[in-house]
């Protein structure tokens, strides 16, 4: 009896669940910034909705670009740059594992994949390096007391990372991460960032690859990658006057998203819906126990109730039969609440297609030829304050190597080239080795203008001393 009372109780519970809205189950993708724009909707920033919005208000404004770096690129075109941005009071984190060079901002990305040993990485991944507490051979060196790093034990999860170099003096940047050495290579930075005691104005930081910001990767139990994105969100919105910025200007892969309320927060849990044992244990019980025929026997009567009896049973058999049928089909449209979910990408996590996918994907995008002008004249504009871009013609200029050294004739013929790219009226159409191969040549020139091996001469005179 008391088997039947309990199988009745589940019935009423699952038809209770059957009547209510049959929404689809909420999933985000794995490499989405859901779970990122979900901590800055909870800490209550306020979504900006253009590049302009941030700088006209600096002080009260934090600028995040994560993944393709092309968002800088149009921050520097549409405003004064993020360095103007910093010095004005605004604040500023960016994330990419893609190549990526900024005169402006000191900071080299080469892009070339970070990887660490099975025994240590990430679920056993190289592709995904672990840097953990405490110092030791196989953890980053983190300085714990910086306010980024605040409470974190478990350690940081990356996903296909890169690392960057500070390129320029001057510049108020300092190692906050590391990688670890592995053999004899030297550890490689993964954060660059202003020191723990900067002034709330101008803090910036630099992380050397957005997976760490991933869906996938901050809903991990055992690591800290959502505890150390508040920890970031919460001193780069310090405000100068004491009160949190309240404005976030947030780019991923150069779009900015417009609204960081994700609708993430679970419902109560659904009734459970009974299972097919369950159906099948509370049939055999009614059986068993012949309890509908007894029932309407004590209804009905003893004449009429073996009659109404067996024809009952036979109904009600036939119900549950069909009851079942029908509750196990529609099982999955059941709603089961907006409570998000990971679609199952482990591709990503276990290394290379889903990473290489989404990387030749945007780069298949990129405007190779419009980036390699910007990048040629932003580089002339920070080395030599010009920009060739816009001489009148007639204008007879000349990027001239003066040191005799081994690499001279390679080196001049990458100086006219930069020239080219920066004097051009369109851009030069541009393939993606060609892209990195400037990238190298700036570097190059760089360190030689440094050393004053390289000078610009404009209509013969020396920029320099003009």
């Amino acid at each position: 009896m008391n088997r039947i009372i309990i199988g009745l109780t589940l019935i009423l519970q699952a038809n209770f669940a059957l009547g209510q809205d049959q929404d689809e189950v909420r999933t985000i993708p794995f490499d989405g910034p859901e779970i990122f724009c979900h901590v800055l909707h909870n800490e209550g920033a306020r979504p900006l909705r253009s590049i302009r919005d941030a700088v006209d208000d600096p002080r009260s404004s934090l600028i995040i670009v994560l993944g393709n770096p092309k968002g800088i690129d149009d921050i520097q075109r549409d405003a004064d740059g993020i360095q103007q941005f910093l010095r004005q009071g605004g604040s500023f984190l960016f994330a990419t594992d893609y190549p990526f060079l900024a005169f402006s901002l000191g900071i080299d990305i080469p892009g070339n994949r970070v990887t660490q040993a099975k025994q240590v990485a990430y679920h056993g991944h190289p592709e995904c390096p672990f840097l953990t507490f405490p110092k030791n051979d196989d953890a980053g060196v983190f300085d714990r007391s910086h306010p980024i790093f605040q409470f974190l034990s478990k350690g940081l999860a990356t996903n296909c990372p890169s690392h960057v170099s500070l390129i320029r003096n001057g510049i108020d940047l300092e190692v906050l991460l590391e990688f670890p050495p592995a053999g004899r290579r030297q550890s490689r930075t993964y954060i660059l960032g202003s020191p723990k005691g900067s002034a709330p104005s101008g803090r910036s930081l630099t992380i050397a690859g957005h997976g760490i910001f991933m869906n996938g990767m901050m809903l991990q139990p055992d690591n800290d990658n959502f505890n150390f994105a508040m920890n970031v969100v919460r001193w780069l919105r310090d405000g100068p006057d004491g009160v949190a910025r309240p404005n976030v200007l947030l780019m991923v892969d150069g779009t900015i998203i417009t609204d960081f309320d994700m609708n993430l927060t679970p419902p109560l849990p659904p009734i459970p819906i009974p299972t097919v044992p369950m159906l099948n244990q509370l049939m055999r019980g009614m059986e068993k126990e012949r309890f509908l025929q007894r029932k309407f026997s004590e209804l009905l009567g003893e004449q009429r109730g073996r009659f109404i009896g067996i024809v009952m049973a036979i109904l009600t058999l036939a119900l549950l039969i069909y009851g079942t049928r029908t509750m196990i089909a529609s099982r999955e449209s059941i709603d089961l609440g907006k409570s998000p979910t990971v679609t199952p990408t482990t591709a990503s996590v276990d290394g290379v297609p889903l990473d290489k996918q989404r990387r030749q994907a945007v780069l298949r995008g990129w405007d190779f030829a419009g980036e390699a002008k910007l990048l040629a004249t932003e580089w002339f504009r920070e080395i030599y304050g010009v920009t060739p871009d816009t001489w009148h013609d007639g204008v007879q200029a000349e990027l001239k190597v003066t040191a005799g050294f081994w690499s001279h004739r390679q080196m001049q013929h990458n100086a006219e080239w930069v020239l080219r790219l920066a004097c051009a009226r369109k851009p030069t159409p541009m393939k993606r080795a060609d892209f990195q191969r400037l990238i190298q040549a700036l570097r190059n020139l760089s360190i030689a203008d440094r050393d004053g091996r390289v000078v610009l001469l404009v209509d013969g005179k020396n920029v320099r001393q003009t």
